[in-house]
């Protein structure tokens, strides 16, 4: 469970990170800022979702 959870971390930050140097080479770097904010509360939301799963835990309706 944690080096799944490490590796999707690795991920998430990878992509964020190349996301980020695209869009300072194209030369709008608040792109990069806006696809933090408008992708990270799914990521998060993910992420708690999947930790419940992992402990046993439920998704209540």
């Amino acid at each position: 469970m944690v080096g799944r959870l490490r590796f999707e971390i690795v991920f998430y930050v990878y992509l964020y990170v190349s996301a980020s140097i695209l869009a300072a080479l194209v030369g709008r770097p608040w792109l990069g800022a806006v696809g933090l904010v408008t992708v990270m509360p799914f990521v998060a939301l993910y992420f708690l979702r999947t930790a419940a799963r992992g402990s046993g835990l439920k998704d209540r309706p």
